[in-house]
C-alpha cells in the first residue's frame, strides 16, 4: 500500500488551479477526502495550463494520501527560521532560469522571481540537469518553505532610471530644435540636416531588421512543433510519425503516463500534424 503525505501548502497550490479559490479555509480532512477524487477534475482545466503535473501524478499513484500541515515543533526560534527559508544569490536564480529555458530571467523583478521558484519542482519535471551543483541547488529550493534572494537589485536598476532620464532630456532638445528650425527660413544647412536625419531612419530600419534575425535565433531552444526541449510535450513530438498512431501507442512509445489530446489537438488546429476521424495523429504527407 502505497502512502503519500503531501504539505498542506501544495495541496492548497493544487486545489487553486482546479479552480477552489476557498481551498485555504479547508481543513486537512476535507483535503485527503477531495484526493482521493482528484483525477476527475482533470477534465475541466487545460493542461498546458496545469503546472503541478509532478504532484498530480504522484497522487494518482497512491493508494492513501496523508496532508500534514508544516509547522515544525523546536526549541530555538533560529532553527526554526533556518528549516523555513532558504537564502540564495540572485545570480544563481538567474543562472537556473537560463539553464531551464527561460533567457528573459535577467529582467525579472523579485516578485516574479519568486513565484517561479515557488514552481520550480514543478518547472524541472522531466529536464536532466547536467551541473551537478546547479542539481543540489534546485533540490534545496524545492525542499526550502520560503526561498530569500539574498542581493538587492538597487544597482542594477540605477543605470536604468538615468538612462531613461537621459533619454527624455535628449527628447525636450530634439522637440526646442525643431520648434527653432520651423521659424527659421529653409537654408542649404537645413537640407543637409534633413539627409542626415534620412540617412539616420534607414539605419534604424536596418538594425530593427537584425533585431528580428537574432530573435529567430533565440527561438533555438524549442523544436519543429514550438515546444521547449526537454519537456513531455517535445518527447511527445518526437514519436509522431508518418504512420498513423493513437494516444496510447504514442505515450507507450515516449515512456509517459497519462495523455496529451490537448497539446496534440493544438498542433492538428496549427496543421503542424493531422488527425484521423479513428483519433490517430501522423505527420503531413508533403
Amino acid at each position: 500500500m502505497k502512502k503519500l503525505v503531501l504539505s498542506r501548502k501544495k495541496a492548497i497550490r493544487l486545489f487553486k488551479q482546479f479552480g477552489f479559490k476557498e481551498a485555504k479555509n479547508w481543513d486537512n480532512a476535507t483535503f485527503e477526502r477531495k484526493l482521493k477524487n482528484v483525477s476527475e477534475l482533470m477534465q475541466y482545466i487545460r493542461r498546458d495550463s496545469f503546472t503541478m503535473k509532478k504532484t498530480f501524478n504522484k497522487i494518482t499513484r497512491s493508494d492513501l494520501v496523508v496532508v500534514k500541515s508544516e509547522k515544525p515543533i523546536l526549541n530555538n526560534k533560529k532553527e526554526v527560521s533556518k528549516m523555513a527559508t532558504l537564502t540564495i544569490k540572485r545570480k544563481t536564480a538567474v543562472k537556473i532560469f537560463e539553464a531551464l529555458g527561460f533567457k528573459t530571467a535577467t529582467k525579472w523583478n523579485a516578485k516574479r522571481m519568486a513565484a517561479k521558484l515557488g514552481n520550480l519542482e514543478d518547472l524541472t519535471d522531466g529536464v536532466d540537469i547536467e551541473d551537478p551543483k546547479m542539481a543540489s541547488m534546485i533540490k534545496k529550493i524545492v525542499k526550502a518553505d520560503k526561498v530569500i534572494i539574498g542581493e538587492s537589485t538597487k544597482t542594477e536598476e540605477a543605470p536604468v532610471e538615468e538612462k531613461k532620464t537621459s533619454k527624455k532630456k535628449s527628447a525636450k532638445k530634439s522637440k526646442k530644435k525643431a520648434k527653432k528650425a520651423d521659424k527659421e527660413v529653409e537654408t542649404p544647412k537645413k537640407k543637409k540636416k534633413e539627409k542626415k536625419s534620412a540617412k539616420k531612419s534607414d539605419k534604424k530600419k536596418s538594425a530593427k531588421k537584425t533585431d528580428k534575425k537574432t530573435s529567430a535565433k533565440d527561438k533555438k531552444g524549442m523544436d519543429s512543433f514550438g515546444s521547449r526541449i526537454g519537456t513531455n510535450n517535445a518527447v511527445i513530438n518526437k514519436c509522431i510519425s508518418k504512420k498513423p498512431k493513437n494516444m496510447k501507442e504514442i505515450v507507450e512509445q515516449a515512456g509517459l503516463s497519462g495523455s496529451f489530446y490537448n497539446h496534440l489537438n493544438k498542433l492538428a488546429e496549427k496543421g503542424l500534424i493531422k488527425k484521423n476521424d479513428d483519433k490517430k495523429y501522423s505527420l503531413n504527407s508533403k
